[in-house]
């Protein structure tokens, strides 16, 4: 299928850059998955107009194409063009990671920097790096070579930390590839990774005080340069835009809160209103379990039920753009904390004690108003440290999801 623009890779199932780039109403744009063996037949015989290649062909393509002095110096291409006759290649990645540095005020110069990875996107960040002017820059590989640091052997005074690996990337978005607290003068990360819009280094980067940015900036400069190569048009006055439309849609959207505050009636509301699919995790605990949740807890206790909570959470917070309503006891364990957080905006949903629906809830049923109270004490900490907005649940649930919704636009601005 000819789409006239488009991304070439290999795998791009799960690429955003159609979406960036249809955004701006400029021209079509699609996914050209191409294997290895048949990308010189494509590169020499494709009908494409221009192309945004990533990996694994961003060296592979230079072979093809005319280079400029930027392509030239990082030894690889993410931008194909047409211009006077001439399939011309660019590295738009470049721009991108020099907005990425602006926007997140994390400067280098003077500092100790640290690189993970030694691909392509290693290159384009070193290049950049070192026109700082840092104290150092050190590159981390697997390769043996007396240019990288090993892994074993990681500067530990790093000040600065860049990852360009895909480790923590859907569908392994839980992987991490190094522990913070081994870096205590460490300052400031960046994790290139856009999907989760947390990977576990940012999640830990940021509970030590770290500044830290992910890779959608990166990914939306980057594009909207190509865009220009590709119409000779100017785009950059979108970017901060389609930043926020697409760190909006990378994100579920959790509800959070006390057992029968309403949760599940809420996210339907707001699936139904924002055209987004509706899970909840006790149903999806229910089918997986072939048990009520009542008969889970009288059989194998709290803490197998919290177990299967925790797996189920694990599998559906790391998509995107889902709406998900969860138990009322699912922040109580740390670790599904940071699964939470990893890809979501968290919605709690507060409601009066005495409105509390307690059937069928083995932790809350047959309670009164003030012993849920208490329960409310115990676990408003939980709740806090995962929320990022709360809503009262004292409308009618298309106005409560009315009021989330608002609440997500003027919270992402």
């Amino acid at each position: 299928m000819s789409f006239g623009f488009g991304l070439l890779g290999e795998k791009l199932s799960h690429s955003y850059s159609p979406m960036i780039h249809n955004a701006l109403g400029a021209y079509d744009y699609g996914l050209y998955e191409v294997t290895p063996e048949a990308l010189e037949d494509f590169m020499k015989n494709g009908t494409f107009s221009g192309l945004n290649v990533t990996s694994p062909y961003k060296k592979e393509v230079c072979k093809y194409v005319e280079l400029d002095p930027i392509a030239i110096k990082l030894g690889n291409v993410n931008t194909v063009y047409h211009k006077d006759g001439i399939l011309r290649g660019t590295n738009t990645d470049y721009f991108g990671f020099l907005y990425l540095l602006s926007l997140s005020g994390i400067n280098p110069e003077d500092k100790k920097v640290l690189i993970l990875g030694s691909g392509g996107a290693s290159d384009t960040v070193k290049s950049i790096i070192e026109a700082c002017k840092p104290k150092d820059v050190f590159v981390a590989s697997r390769k043996k070579s007396k240019e990288y640091v090993s892994y074993n052997n990681l500067p530990k005074d790093a000040q600065i930390i860049i990852n360009t690996t895909p480790v923590g990337t859907y569908p392994n978005s839980y992987d991490t590839i190094i522990d913070l607290k081994d870096f205590e003068k460490c300052e400031a990360v960046i994790d290139l990774v856009y999907n989760p819009f947390k990977t576990p280094l940012l999640l830990q980067a940021e509970k030590l005080g770290m500044k830290i940015s992910n890779g959608i900036p990166m990914l939306v400069a980057q594009a909207l340069r190509s865009a220009e190569f590709f119409t000779g048009m100017s785009f950059r006055r979108y970017t901060a835009d389609i930043i926020q439309e697409l760190e909006t849609y990378v994100k579920n959207i959790v509800i959070i809160g006390m057992p029968g505050s309403g949760k599940t009636t809420i996210g339907k509301a707001v699936a139904a209103a924002t055209g987004r699919t509706f899970i909840s995790t006790d149903e999806e605990i229910v089918k997986r379990a072939g048990r009520s949740i009542p008969e889970i807890f009288a059989s194998d206790g709290e803490e197998a039920f919290r177990s299967m909570e925790q797996a189920v959470l694990k599998d559906i917070c790391k998509e995107s753009g889902l709406v998900i309503a969860t138990g009322g006891g699912s922040v109580l364990r740390d670790e599904n904390k940071d699964i939470i957080r990893c890809n979501s905006i968290a919605v709690e949903i507060l409601r009066d004690y005495s409105l509390l629906s307690t059937e069928g809830r083995p932790l809350s049923e047959g309670k009164s108003a003030e012993d849920l109270e208490v329960m409310y004490a115990e676990r408003n900490c939980h709740y806090d440290a995962v929320k990022d907005i709360s809503v009262e649940n004292n409308l009618a649930p298309e106005e409560v999801a009315k009021l989330i919704i608002d609440k997500i636009r003027r919270n992402s601005k």
